[in-house]
């Protein structure tokens, strides 16, 4: 897999970094905030893993946005492969 991952940070997660050096951020802002940056590390090792493996039968879409029933939800990682989708 020669496709070259890009780690873009999530908008909620650089309005929290530009507010941390700002202000002192609540109990409840300190949770989101680490929720959103263990998210991001995680998703980012995820998509190094991914290029490094060379998998020739694996395609992975990542960050997938759908609609179902008027609500949105996202997918982070889809793993398409001959056999099965995980």
């Amino acid at each position: 897999m020669e496709e070259q991952f890009h780690e873009i940070a999530t908008t909620n997660l650089l309005i929290y970094d530009a507010l941390l050096q700002r202000k002192n951020l609540s109990p409840d802002e300190r949770q989101l905030y680490e929720q959103y940056s263990k998210g991001f590390a995680g998703e980012s090792r995820l998509r190094t893993l991914l290029s490094l493996a060379h998998f020739e039968q694996i395609v992975p879409l990542l960050d997938c946005l759908f609609e179902m029933n008027k609500n949105e939800f996202q997918i982070d990682c889809l793993l398409l492969t001959t056999n099965k989708i995980y």
